[in-house]
């Protein structure tokens, strides 16, 4: 009974002994695995962080890259005729086919900007436009100037008209170009006007 209950109290501790390894074993592969899977997260949460930086970075830079203004400057110059594309992507915020469309693209084209003003910008009101924004206002015309008539001024309505001075002609005459005057408002048209009350010449 001696040797039966030895042989017993000894595979008793045996099958104890090789449930404590096999549990600290698991218990140690347990361990193991979660600390990769923390590594992995890391590693993870790491590499996204990166991948922001850097595509914020390309933003920041991108913006100011050459090629983003050689695209830009392409896709204006691509434009189709048309005077809503010119409008819109060109810098000219005034309507088509308003007096003061044209007036700004025509001095755009003959000087390569456009008037400063977008607000209280009605054909009368550039003349006082153009002294806010300290452009030179002239009483006599010049070639590629701005003509600005004050309402019923030569035939101007109650907003006024503006155009641009084509040449210059004796006694204070002079020719300008414009839209909406005359029998056809949606074409450019060119007629003689002369200084006085009610008439300025505007230029940067």
């Amino acid at each position: 009974m001696c040797v039966l209950g030895c042989l017993m109290e000894n595979h008793s501790l045996r099958v104890t002994k090789v449930e404590r390894e096999f549990f600290l074993q698991s218990q140690q592969q347990g361990w193991n695995f979660f600390q990769q899977l923390g590594t992995a997260k890391r590693l993870v949460k790491g590499c996204v962080a990166v991948i922001l930086v850097v595509l914020f970075l390309g933003m920041i830079f991108g913006l100011h890259a050459p090629g983003a203004h050689a695209q830009a400057s392409s896709a204006s110059t691509a434009q189709s005729t048309s005077h809503t594309s010119i409008s819109l992507y060109t810098g000219n915020q005034f309507p088509w086919p308003a007096c003061t469309w044209w007036a700004n693209q025509r001095y755009h084209q003959l000087h390569g900007i456009y008037v400063p003003w977008r607000t209280q910008s009605n054909a009368w009101q550039w003349t006082a436009r153009a002294y806010n924004f300290h452009w030179r206002v002239y009483r006599a015309p010049g070639v590629g100037w701005i003509m600005d008539l004050q309402p019923w001024v030569q035939g101007a309505y109650g907003l006024g008209h503006v155009g641009v001075v084509e040449r210059v002609l004796s006694g204070g005459y002079f020719i300008a170009s414009s839209t909406s005057w005359g029998r056809y408002p949606t074409q450019v048209t060119y007629w003689r006007f002369h200084v006085g009350n009610g008439v300025t010449f505007l230029h940067q």
